[in-house]
């Protein structure tokens, strides 16, 4: 076989693996869409985490009567 004929194989089989390798773009944005909707929810739900944790340090440090260092910390 001479280099040209290599050659040509070469990239016909080169050709034939992209083709294989198609991929669908819809279902890339979709995937994409729905990764970003779940970080969305997660990040409303840690958003709401923390409103909780302050209410509960206000309420502590307000029972303690002190500045609730240790929480602080904590947090």
């Amino acid at each position: 076989m001479d280099k040209i004929e290599e050659s040509s194989k070469g990239r016909e089989f080169a050709a034939n693996l992209l083709r294989g390798m198609e991929i669908d773009l819809g279902e890339i944005d979709n995937a994409l869409s729905s990764f970003e909707a779940k970080l969305n929810s997660l990040e409303e739900r840690i958003s709401s985490l923390e409103k909780r944790v302050r209410k509960l340090e206000t309420s502590i440090k307000g029972e303690r009567g002190d500045e609730g260092g240790n929480l602080d910390t904590l947090l």
